[in-house]
Protein backbone atom coordinates (compact mmCIF):
# COMPACT_ATOMS: atom_id res chain seq x y z
CA UNK A 1 0.00 0.00 0.00
CA UNK A 2 1.42 3.63 -0.99
CA UNK A 3 1.44 6.02 1.68
CA UNK A 4 1.09 9.59 1.22
CA UNK A 5 3.16 12.08 1.90
CA UNK A 6 5.33 13.43 5.00
CA UNK A 7 6.09 16.33 2.48
CA UNK A 8 4.61 17.30 -0.60
CA UNK A 9 6.45 19.47 -3.37
CA UNK A 10 4.61 21.11 -5.97
CA UNK A 11 7.12 22.01 -9.28
CA UNK A 12 6.24 21.66 -12.58
CA UNK A 13 2.82 20.39 -12.41
CA UNK A 14 3.96 17.30 -10.62
CA UNK A 15 3.33 17.09 -6.81
CA UNK A 16 5.48 14.18 -5.45
CA UNK A 17 6.00 12.24 -1.57
CA UNK A 18 8.56 12.12 0.41
CA UNK A 19 8.87 9.01 2.53
CA UNK A 20 10.43 8.17 5.39
CA UNK A 21 12.97 6.84 3.72
CA UNK A 22 13.69 10.24 1.82
CA UNK A 23 12.52 9.31 -1.50
CA UNK A 24 10.33 11.54 -3.80
CA UNK A 25 7.79 9.50 -5.64
CA UNK A 26 5.32 11.36 -8.00
CA UNK A 27 1.82 10.29 -7.19
CA UNK A 28 0.04 13.12 -9.43
CA UNK A 29 1.03 14.88 -13.03
CA UNK A 30 3.20 14.36 -16.02
CA UNK A 31 4.82 17.65 -15.93
CA UNK A 32 2.85 18.78 -18.42
CA UNK A 33 0.50 21.92 -17.74
CA UNK A 34 -2.68 20.91 -18.76
CA UNK A 35 -5.41 19.58 -17.02
CA UNK A 36 -6.30 16.46 -18.44
CA UNK A 37 -6.42 12.47 -17.94
CA UNK A 38 -9.33 12.16 -15.28
CA UNK A 39 -9.81 8.21 -14.96
CA UNK A 40 -5.95 7.59 -15.20
CA UNK A 41 -3.64 7.05 -12.44
CA UNK A 42 -2.79 10.34 -10.99
CA UNK A 43 1.12 10.32 -12.48
CA UNK A 44 -0.97 9.59 -16.01
CA UNK A 45 -3.01 13.14 -15.67
CA UNK A 46 -1.30 16.66 -16.15
CA UNK A 47 -2.02 19.53 -13.94
CA UNK A 48 -2.31 23.35 -14.55
CA UNK A 49 -0.79 25.42 -12.22
CA UNK A 50 -1.17 23.11 -8.94
CA UNK A 51 -1.21 25.18 -5.86
CA UNK A 52 -2.02 23.58 -2.88
CA UNK A 53 -3.01 19.31 -1.78
CA UNK A 54 -5.42 18.27 1.16
CA UNK A 55 -5.55 15.08 2.27
CA UNK A 56 -8.22 13.70 4.23
CA UNK A 57 -8.31 10.46 7.08
CA UNK A 58 -8.61 8.29 4.35
CA UNK A 59 -5.32 9.32 2.48
CA UNK A 60 -6.96 10.52 -0.22
CA UNK A 61 -5.91 13.10 -2.09
CA UNK A 62 -7.42 17.00 -3.03
CA UNK A 63 -4.96 18.96 -5.41
CA UNK A 64 -6.42 23.14 -6.09
CA UNK A 65 -5.28 23.81 -9.96
CA UNK A 66 -5.46 27.81 -9.94
CA UNK A 67 -4.90 28.01 -13.58
CA UNK A 68 -7.78 24.94 -14.65
CA UNK A 69 -10.43 26.29 -11.86
CA UNK A 70 -10.90 23.04 -10.59
CA UNK A 71 -10.30 20.52 -7.60
CA UNK A 72 -8.72 17.30 -8.25
CA UNK A 73 -9.30 14.52 -6.31
CA UNK A 74 -6.57 11.39 -6.23
CA UNK A 75 -8.17 7.64 -4.67
CA UNK A 76 -6.07 6.31 -2.40
CA UNK A 77 -6.80 2.93 -2.97
CA UNK A 78 -6.78 3.23 -7.03
CA UNK A 79 -4.68 6.24 -7.53
CA UNK A 80 -7.13 7.56 -10.27
CA UNK A 81 -7.77 11.00 -10.25
CA UNK A 82 -10.90 12.59 -11.26
CA UNK A 83 -12.36 16.34 -11.06
CA UNK A 84 -14.29 16.93 -8.01
CA UNK A 85 -14.92 20.53 -7.99
CA UNK A 86 -15.57 22.87 -10.91
CA UNK A 87 -16.26 22.80 -14.99
CA UNK A 88 -12.87 24.21 -16.13
CA UNK A 89 -14.64 27.32 -16.53
CA UNK A 90 -13.27 30.85 -14.14
CA UNK A 91 -16.91 32.05 -13.02
CA UNK A 92 -18.97 32.57 -9.72
CA UNK A 93 -22.07 30.30 -10.65
CA UNK A 94 -23.05 26.90 -8.70
CA UNK A 95 -24.11 27.30 -5.41
CA UNK A 96 -26.56 24.80 -4.14
CA UNK A 97 -25.90 22.53 -6.95
CA UNK A 98 -23.21 19.95 -7.20
CA UNK A 99 -19.64 20.95 -7.16
CA UNK A 100 -18.77 19.45 -10.32
CA UNK A 101 -21.13 21.58 -12.24
CA UNK A 102 -20.08 24.83 -10.56
CA UNK A 103 -17.66 27.70 -11.38
CA UNK A 104 -14.61 28.62 -9.75
CA UNK A 105 -11.88 30.92 -10.04
CA UNK A 106 -8.64 30.69 -9.19
CA UNK A 107 -8.54 28.02 -6.35
CA UNK A 108 -5.41 28.88 -4.43
CA UNK A 109 -5.58 26.54 -0.89
CA UNK A 110 -7.75 23.71 1.01
CA UNK A 111 -8.72 22.90 3.86
CA UNK A 112 -10.57 19.17 4.60
CA UNK A 113 -12.06 18.58 8.45
CA UNK A 114 -11.30 15.73 10.66
CA UNK A 115 -13.83 13.89 9.22
CA UNK A 116 -13.56 14.24 5.97
CA UNK A 117 -17.41 15.16 5.11
CA UNK A 118 -16.07 18.94 4.61
CA UNK A 119 -13.85 20.56 1.94
CA UNK A 120 -13.08 24.06 1.84
CA UNK A 121 -11.69 26.10 -0.65
CA UNK A 122 -10.27 29.34 -1.14
CA UNK A 123 -11.71 30.24 -4.43
CA UNK A 124 -9.16 33.47 -4.66
CA UNK A 125 -10.82 35.19 -7.76
CA UNK A 126 -14.08 35.18 -6.61
CA UNK A 127 -12.71 36.78 -3.27
CA UNK A 128 -14.67 34.17 -1.07
CA UNK A 129 -14.42 30.86 1.08
CA UNK A 130 -16.00 28.23 -0.64
CA UNK A 131 -17.66 24.73 1.12
CA UNK A 132 -18.11 20.96 -0.35
CA UNK A 133 -20.28 18.77 1.67
CA UNK A 134 -18.85 15.46 0.28
CA UNK A 135 -21.80 13.49 1.58
CA UNK A 136 -23.81 15.96 -0.90
CA UNK A 137 -21.32 17.04 -3.19
CA UNK A 138 -22.91 20.77 -3.12
CA UNK A 139 -21.19 23.49 -2.91
CA UNK A 140 -21.73 27.07 -1.35
CA UNK A 141 -20.22 29.94 -0.21
CA UNK A 142 -18.81 30.31 3.57
CA UNK A 143 -17.68 33.47 3.77
CA UNK A 144 -16.37 36.48 1.97
CA UNK A 145 -19.02 38.24 -0.67
CA UNK A 146 -18.93 36.67 -3.88
CA UNK A 147 -17.10 39.13 -6.86
CA UNK A 148 -16.77 41.59 -4.29
CA UNK A 149 -12.63 42.04 -2.98
CA UNK A 150 -12.04 44.31 -0.09
CA UNK A 151 -11.44 44.14 3.74
CA UNK A 152 -14.06 44.41 6.11
CA UNK A 153 -17.03 42.67 8.14
CA UNK A 154 -15.65 41.46 11.83
CA UNK A 155 -18.62 40.61 13.70
CA UNK A 156 -20.84 40.37 11.17
CA UNK A 157 -22.35 37.22 8.95
CA UNK A 158 -19.41 35.75 7.20
CA UNK A 159 -20.89 35.43 3.84
CA UNK A 160 -21.38 39.70 4.31
CA UNK A 161 -17.57 39.74 4.69
CA UNK A 162 -15.05 41.09 1.92
CA UNK A 163 -12.25 39.29 1.43
CA UNK A 164 -9.45 40.48 -0.77
CA UNK A 165 -7.66 37.52 -3.01
CA UNK A 166 -8.14 35.02 -0.29
CA UNK A 167 -4.76 32.62 0.01
CA UNK A 168 -4.09 30.37 2.66
CA UNK A 169 -6.39 28.36 4.46
CA UNK A 170 -6.61 26.56 7.58
CA UNK A 171 -9.39 24.44 10.11
CA UNK A 172 -8.80 24.41 13.76
CA UNK A 173 -9.79 21.36 15.39
CA UNK A 174 -13.17 22.59 16.48
CA UNK A 175 -13.60 23.90 12.63
CA UNK A 176 -13.28 27.30 12.79
CA UNK A 177 -11.92 28.67 9.72
CA UNK A 178 -8.44 30.24 9.71
CA UNK A 179 -7.97 32.61 6.26
CA UNK A 180 -4.96 34.41 4.76
CA UNK A 181 -5.39 36.76 2.65
CA UNK A 182 -2.90 37.81 -0.16
CA UNK A 183 -4.07 42.10 -0.70
CA UNK A 184 -4.96 43.83 2.42
CA UNK A 185 -6.17 47.32 2.68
Amino acid sequence: MLKWCVLIIILLSTIFTSHAQYVTQTVAGNGISQSLGDGFLGTQASLNSPRDVALDMYGNMYIAEEKAHKIRFINKTTGIISTLVGNGIAGSVGDGGLAINAQLHLPFSLAIDSTGQNLFISDSGNHVIRHINMTTRIISTVAGTMRSPGFGGDGNIATQALLNTPRGIRLDWKGNIYIAGSVVY
